[in-house]
């Protein structure tokens, strides 16, 4: 699934749906959204409390706070650069995609017998 999103969104330039995608796929958000500054206008004029802010839209709205902890790519917070973005300690390891290989994703990598 992280391929397929990966490539959908970098390669294809696919916009993310607001209550399907992982939070990972809002990273630039306002990029694949040119009237976003719009919607926010209009979003801090409806609702000047921020009754309807959650953690979750504050970071996909405002900016993503780019948290790279353990296991962050697991959780769809994070495109994995390093292993630990996958939780090695389970057994997986950020690898190459197997068809699109620019992504970076998580596989399981079963260990090796000596």
């Amino acid at each position: 699934m992280e391929e397929v999103e990966q490539m959908a969104f970098v390669k294809y330039g696919a916009r993310p749906h607001w209550g399907k995608n992982r939070k990972v796929a809002f990273s630039k958000v306002a990029e694949k959204y040119q009237s976003l500054n719009k919607f926010v206008a209009a979003k801090m004029k409806m609702d000047p409390q921020n009754l309807f802010l959650s953690d979750w839209s504050d970071e996909v709205l405002f900016g993503s706070k780019g948290e790279n902890f353990d296991g962050c790519a697991l959780e769809g917070e994070c495109v994995c650069s390093e292993h630990r973005h996958c939780s090695p300690w389970n057994g997986y390891f950020c690898q190459y995609g197997l068809v699109y290989k620019e992504a970076r994703v998580c596989r399981y990598s079963q260990p090796s017998q000596s």
